[in-house]
């Protein structure tokens, strides 16, 4: 496995899920081709990484060779 997420689910109860390699590939190619990723493309990813939609987001540039820039901080704003 390549990512190790943890999930509540729908049972409420945390649970790891591993993730595999050629999972975290195709996600990346899809993602990607969905979003018409192009290399010169630079995107703020303002998810946290240990969120599967911004570890998602990443991947997705990164399959492209695009660059990414990552918020330093992640706050609520109440």
């Amino acid at each position: 496995g390549v990512h190790l997420v943890y999930t509540s689910g729908t049972t409420g109860l945390a649970k790891g899920v591993l993730l595999g390699q050629r999972g975290q590939v195709e996600m990346a190619r899809t993602i990607s081709a969905s979003m018409a990723v192009q290399d010169s493309d630079r995107t703020l990813v303002v998810m946290p990484l240990f969120h599967v939609g911004g570890m998602a987001t990443r991947l997705a540039q990164h399959w492209q060779g695009a660059g990414v820039r990552l918020m330093s901080k992640f706050e609520l704003d109440p």
